[in-house]
């Protein structure tokens, strides 16, 4: 291939706390060399119990993002005449009894009905979920979203979409109640480093999906697929392979493809990463192709860092629009 028509075009993509510089091949004239983006050439984590290496990294920037552009919300509560505020909420839906449908479909007909009626009951845009199983084997959902959900509500809406596969007729039948408590709204508010926090929650390896399908460790009467005291080697292999079927994460299409602010590594920008990097907080890692800065998001502003800073809000505003106050969420009755 004759590579003499070929130019290297110094690049960078800035994010909320990861800058890359980088060469991009361009051909003179029409012709330009097509790149595919090595992430999307990975796994995309179908069939896996925990998030490679890739995955983790989109999920960790999707979160972070949301945490980015969510705003602070005020919830005052005319009943008992107190207030909050908060940003984000973390909150996790369970089955009411034991699971006896396959992961795939708890999924389908569960999850993804929920999310539906959230983004037109609560006007839920941007979110991440991942799937976990629980020690008795059942399927449940981590979820971090930036709306204010009643909690009370939530438990009623899972609960009668649960309750469609009979979850919580067979919970009422053995416990005589009828409102199981499914639902929960985990508190982030005395948490220093919220991002660090759930990043490492939403992407750690599931440890209690190796428990479920090894006899080893499991009473016999919370494994839910095995009726004898012991299986062979062949029968554990394939019970591993089928634990966690399908993704086991995904995000809003608002949170997805986050390419970050991408422009020409003008000398504006190269110099204010040079300065970026006199911080000890800043990482580095450079190779052959690109280079790597990873930093605190507090270090990319107006004032230390404008034309970065610049380059980023530009990218923000094209993918989620203006960032607008929400206005105070206003409730008469329990949230909780």
């Amino acid at each position: 291939m004759d590579l003499s028509n070929r130019v290297i075009i110094p690049m960078l993509s800035v994010h909320p706390d990861e800058l890359y510089l980088y060469g991009k091949s361009e051909w003179l004239g029409n012709r330009q060399v097509s790149h595919k983006n090595s992430l999307d050439n990975l796994s995309n984590n179908n069939n896996h119990k925990n998030l490679s290496n890739a995955a983790k990294k989109k999920a960790t920037r999707a979160i972070k993002y949301m945490l980015l552009t969510a705003t602070d919300k005020k919830v005052y509560n005319t009943k008992f005449n107190s207030s909050f505020f908060f940003k984000v909420a973390f909150i996790t839906l369970t089955l009411p009894s034991e699971q006896l449908h396959s992961d795939q479909e708890i999924k389908s007909l569960c999850l993804n009905q929920f999310l539906t009626e959230a983004r037109k009951k609560w006007g839920l845009t941007n979110y991440v979920w991942k799937a976990e199983r629980q020690l008795n084997g059942n399927l449940h959902f981590h979820i971090l979203l930036d709306k204010f959900i009643p909690y009370s509500e939530l438990r009623s809406c899972w609960n009668r979409i649960t309750n469609k596969l009979g979850y919580v007729d067979r919970f009422e039948a053995k416990h005589h109640k009828r409102n199981p408590n499914s639902t929960d709204i985990h508190s982030l508010w005395k948490i220093k480093d919220v991002s660090k926090y759930v990043c490492k929650y939403m992407t750690k390896k599931d440890k209690r999906t190796k428990l479920f399908v090894s006899m080893d460790n499991v009473p016999i009467e919370n494994y839910q697929h095995i009726t004898k005291s012991a299986v062979s080697k062949g029968a554990k292999k394939y019970l591993d392979s089928i634990s966690s079927v399908g993704r086991i994460w995904a995000c809003s299409v608002s949170l997805s493809n986050l390419t970050g602010g991408s422009d020409i590594a003008e000398d504006c920008y190269i110099s204010e990463i040079n300065s970026l990097v006199k911080n000890k907080a800043v990482k580095c890692y450079k190779s052959s192709y690109v280079s790597c800065y990873y930093y605190d998001s507090s270090l990319i502003n107006q004032f230390d860092t404008p034309n970065l800073y610049g380059l980023l809000q530009s990218f923000v505003t094209s993918k989620f629009g203006n960032i607008v106050q929400e206005a105070d969420i206003i409730y008469n009755y329990p949230y909780k």
